[in-house]
This record gives structure tokens, sequence and C-alpha cells, in this order.
């Protein structure tokens, strides 16, 4: 009853404070109560995203910071558009641009929609130059799985466009070293299981090249075969900017 009555006072938070209307729930709340909804944007006519971190502001300040963080230096399409955030008062959230017509990687992959030789290449291409944008800022994602990478049609129909999504959890090794969440440092279970044990090197290790090779082999087994100047690309940035938890 309490969580109802703080999910009502949030929405209508929304649509004073924002102009935000026909806010609904998107999907469930995780384990640390962060809540996720849709809604109208009336002001621009668009759908939005809304992500509520329960009482822990911290996290939206991180998302926050690093999305306007890339978009400052690169305007990338591969990464969701910030509208709005507060990180102050009852209400921690970011609001992000719905991304349209998008379906989860790991959706296209257990559907088996991705079969053609130039839509792998294509995607394994994307992952090079989002690896490439991270590096160079000194991100390290730590949660690139295929559920935190969006597929979405180009504007002819066909072309396959990806959006890495989820950098709730992201570090910035330098040069402002924006390191560990506070939070994070007694929940060792939580980062334990942050990334997915097959997409990274060590349970407290974080490569998000070594992600993106483990995803490349789900596009295709036999990249290193069939895409052999892409897959190069990407296993030879293994280990050039990782992020360890200590203990």
């Amino acid at each position: 009853m309490k969580s109802t009555r703080i999910n009502n006072l949030f929405l209508k938070y929304l649509k004073k404070r924002y102009g935000y209307i026909n806010v609904r729930q998107y999907m469930p709340s995780n384990e640390l109560n962060f809540q996720y909804y849709v809604g109208t944007d009336v002001q621009r006519g668009k759908t939005v995203f809304i992500k509520m971190y329960g009482n822990l502001p911290e996290v939206a300040r991180r998302e926050a910071l690093l999305l306007q963080l890339l978009e400052r230096r690169t305007r990338s399409k591969y990464f969701p558009k910030l509208l709005a955030y507060n990180v102050k008062g009852k209400y921690p959230f970011v609001v992000l641009e719905y991304v349209q017509e998008a379906t989860s990687l790991e959706t296209c992959l257990s559907e088996r929609k991705i079969q053609s030789q130039h839509n792998k290449r294509q995607l394994l291409r994307q992952m090079n130059d989002i690896l490439q944008i991270l590096h160079k800022n000194k991100i390290i994602h730590r949660d690139i799985r295929p559920a935190n990478l969006l597929v979405r049609r180009g504007k002819d129909g066909k072309q396959m466009e990806l959006v890495l999504i989820d950098f709730a959890f992201s570090v910035l090794k330098h040069p402002s070293h924006v390191q560990e969440l506070a939070f994070l440092k007694s929940r060792r279970d939580i980062l334990e299981a942050l990334g997915e044990k097959s997409y990274k090197p060590s349970a407290f290790k974080w490569d998000d090249a070594y992600s993106f090779c483990k995803i490349a082999k789900e596009i295709d087994s036999q990249s290193q075969k069939n895409f052999p100047n892409e897959w190069r690309q990407l296993n030879s940035s293994i280990g050039k900017v990782v992020y360890a938890s200590k203990s």
C-alpha cells in the first residue's frame, strides 16, 4: 500500500512539474526498488522513458552524468538522449528519450531475427563504434549484455541500429575518476551479479571489450572467421580499459 501511494505521488509530481501525462508502469520494479515508466511529454509531443531510483539518488546522478558527458562529447546515435533528471528531493529519477520500434538484442537473438551476413557485420561494426567511444572517454559501462542493447530499424526500415542503455552502474576512470557508487561498497552480491557472469572476465572485474566479444559470438559463433576485421578490432581491445572492484 505504501509503495502504491509513493508511486501515485510521483506520477502527480511528474505531471505538475514536468508536464508528463499518461505515465504508466513499463516493467516491474527490481530488487533495489527502481521503478520504470513510460509517458507522454506534452511539450515535445513524444513518448518518454522514466526511471525512478527509489532512495538512491547517487544512481540517478551517475546515469545523468555519463549520458550528459556522452551527449556533450559525441552526440552519438548509439546512446539514449537525457531529457530531464532530478537527484534531490523524494524522487531521484532520469527521463530519457523512448527508443521507438526497438527490440532488445536478447530478444532478437532468442527469436533468430538476425540471419543475414550483412546485418551481422553491421552489428559488429556498431559494437566496435560504441566500444571506441567508451574507451576514448574512459567509461566502463559494466553491464554490457544483449538485454542492454536495443536494436531499432533505420530510416529505410532495413538497417539495424544499436542503442546501448543503462549507465546507472558505470564508472569513469579518467580524468574525473568517477568510480564506485557508495552503496555498492557494502553490496558485493550486486557487484558480483552486475554484468552477468558470462559477459565479464571474472566476478569483480569488468571489461566492455570482453563483453562485446562474447556478444559477437552469440550473433555469429564463427565471427572470427566470417568477420575477421570486425572481430580483430573487438578482440584487440580486450584489456585496454578495465575496472576491478576492490574487496
